[in-house]
């Protein structure tokens, strides 16, 4: 886990499966690649939908906005 934690890849299973997940950073002001790779998993990684919105709010703060 702190391999995955150093390397910013988000991580979840579900039963016998899982699931990883990582974003590029935004480029041209509002595209990016999301990377995921599903081993036995039949979900969409909805446990990781929270980080992933916050996340890619703040890569697009302009730099006048104080982060929190």
């Amino acid at each position: 886990m702190a391999q995955l934690r150093a390397n910013h890849i988000l991580y979840d299973r579900e039963g016998d499966g899982e699931f990883f997940q990582v974003y590029t950073h935004i480029f041209d002001e509002r595209f990016f690649f999301e990377i995921v790779e599903r081993r036995n998993y039949q979900g969409f990684g909805v446990a990781n939908a929270g980080i992933t919105l916050a996340a890619q709010a703040r890569e697009v703060q302009p730099a006048s906005m104080p982060r929190v």
